[in-house]
């Protein structure tokens, strides 16, 4: 992608190691389309962007609602108190909505469409200088990072 910034580059990187499993052309559109209206459910309310989950349930399905919830606690994306119904947005949950609140669909699958000379880092290794197993990507959306943007 032309004119990629370093905020694209982490975002592809955290899209593909959370769904990477999917992308192969049929399915980041809906993926894409369920994280913009997620994202879109938190708002402001207190501190944090915080969510309902009977929104959740009515905008995007009980089913993908929950899978999402699940997926952003143990990534530390939400965070709740004694339930996940009411959670709000973990620093790398706002720094997702932010950057998802600034393009189209269509920008983001252009984005997230990457070909072969792309290095990918992940959660367990590292492509930026050079690979690495076994070492923690700075990417500040993935799991375990310094969050920081």
């Amino acid at each position: 992608m032309e004119n990629q910034t370093v905020k694209d580059k982490h975002f592809i990187e955290w899209f593909h190691e959370l769904f990477g499993y999917c992308c192969y052309g049929t399915s980041e559109e809906y993926i894409l389309q369920a994280l913009a209206t997620f994202f879109e459910c938190c708002r402001k309310i207190h501190a944090s962007p915080s969510y309902n989950y009977e929104e959740l349930e009515e905008k995007l399905t009980p089913a993908t609602a929950w899978l999402l919830i699940q997926i952003f606690a143990d990534n530390n994306i939400i965070s709740y108190g004694t339930s996940p119904r009411y959670a709000w947005l973990e620093r790398r949950g706002i720094l997702i909505k932010e950057f998802i609140e600034k393009h189209s669909i269509d920008d983001l699958l252009k984005m997230i469409d990457i070909d072969e000379k792309f290095s990918l880092c992940g959660t367990s290794f590292c492509n930026c200088d050079s690979y690495e197993i076994e070492i923690t990507c700075p990417n500040p959306l993935f799991k375990n990072s310094k969050v920081s943007w």
